[in-house]
């Protein structure tokens, strides 16, 4: 529960340098404490694509202890999207950068590709040093821009059975969504062709519709027929979509997998990247997600804003739902290791089935169990995740959805903004 080191005369010990001990779970103790440098924010917080020579400001603070010197620092970056030019070497404090001491740092010209139209930030890396130790700290510059997706597919398909097969006409509802941080221009002309990509063919019945203007957050449906459909089972009909607002034009795909049933997105808009409290930026942080129920399996697909280590990744999700013999149910996947959980009140956890993880990239990772495991009578799961781990008061280091908190604190714990999913 506690413990003390002594060197050079001084006492160090937990309660100084770290938080709670968690069982199960990894601490890291700093004796002394180290300095903390954080950014805090960037300007511009609206640059676009194509843009040139902006100026940046870096505003950051130290969040941990005093730094042994003055503290400079080089920025430089890998992003094929940003390009940085003049002032790359910064001075961030001339003598000491103090505990809680905000600081803001200018100098370099930023400039955007104008193909980076996905409105996630661009990244660059500020290397820091006091003369004692070093630090790196990632750097986003926010470029919104408007990322249409659709997000829910309803098939009303001539079988009657909500999947498409070779053979069927059907009508596709397609949920558009506006994933990204900045407004459409105007009401939206829709038309769908069929890919280039897709191993499924298909005649258009309608393949024409019309969509509001989208806000960050919003979304809209349109409707389409198509006719002839032919494949076999587990092929793609795959769908290009060009959406007009009548300054921009954008474009994206809808994919129908036949013989099985589409998936819906967890949220509009996306988590925010770069979110996570875990400064290094290296591990898992929440954009999306998006799960079905496909042969009595839960499957659900998370994806990252940043590539992560299948061999140290810690998730951890708590869900509940109505008729079921368990308070609650918890998912775990720490460093290899996959656990599934129920909460009996009285008995507290119990293992009660498998989960399954499985890698698909270097940015995205599937969940998936049985659907009998839960044991419950409903067709419907409220879910919230976390990832890694940082201790309190963040608890994981990103949450998603964002602010539910932790289950063992009754203060920050609020399941009520879990994720419903319906089967």
């Amino acid at each position: 529960t506690d413990f003390t080191i002594s060197t050079g005369g001084i006492d160090y010990g937990g309660s100084q340098s770290g938080g709670a001990l968690v069982a199960n779970q990894p601490s890291t103790f700093f004796v002394p404490r180290p300095p903390v440098p954080t950014v805090s924010s960037t300007d511009p917080t609206d640059a676009a694509p194509g843009d040139t020579d902006l100026p940046l400001t870096i505003s950051m603070v130290n969040l941990g202890a005093d730094t042994q010197g003055p503290v400079t620092g080089t920025l430089t970056t890998t992003d094929p999207d940003l390009t940085l030019s003049g002032g790359e070497a910064l001075t961030v404090d001339a003598d000491v950068w103090t505990e809680g001491e905000t600081v803001a740092v200018t100098g370099p010209l930023v400039s955007i590709a104008a193909s980076h139209t996905s409105s996630q930030p661009v990244r660059a890396t500020l290397d820091l040093t006091d003369g004692t130790d070093a630090w790196s700290v990632p750097v986003d510059i926010q470029v919104p821009f408007p990322v249409l997706e659709v997000v829910a597919t309803t098939i009303d398909d001539s079988g009657g059975d909500g999947r498409l097969d070779d053979g069927e006409s059907v009508e596709l509802e397609l949920e558009i969504a506006n994933m990204g941080e900045l407004g459409t221009l105007g009401r939206m002309d829709v038309t769908a062709t069929l890919s280039s990509a897709s191993a499924v063919s298909a005649t258009f019945i309608e393949d024409t519709d019309r969509l509001s203007s989208l806000s960050p957050g919003q979304s809209a449906d349109i409707d389409l027929e198509l006719d002839s459909v032919s494949g076999s089972p587990g092929e793609d009909l795959v769908l290009d979509l060009s959406l007009d607002d009548g300054t921009r034009v954008y474009t994206t795909t809808a994919t129908v997998t036949l013989g099985e049933p589409p998936w819906t997105t967890f949220a509009t808009p996306n988590d925010t990247a770069g979110d996570s409290a875990d400064a290094s930026g290296a591990s898992f942080d929440f954009v999306n997600g998006r799960y079905r129920v496909y042969e009595d399996n839960v499957e659900i697909i998370l994806e990252s804003s940043v590539p992560y280590d299948i061999s140290t990744l810690f998730i951890e999700a708590w869900g509940n739902t109505s008729g079921s013999p368990y308070l609650f149910y918890r998912w775990v996947f720490n460093s290899g290791v996959p656990s599934f959980q129920g909460y009996v009140s009285g008995a507290g956890w119990q293992p009660i089935g498998t989960l399954t993880v499985t890698e698909l990239s270097t940015t995205e990772v599937m969940l998936s169990w049985p659907l009998a495991d839960m044991e419950t009578i409903t067709t419907s799961l409220s879910i919230g995740f976390g990832t890694m781990w940082c201790g309190p008061p963040e608890y994981y280091c990103d949450h998603f959805p964002d602010g539910w908190g932790y289950g063992y604190d009754s203060e920050s714990f609020n399941p009520s903004v879990w994720y419903d999913l319906r089967w």
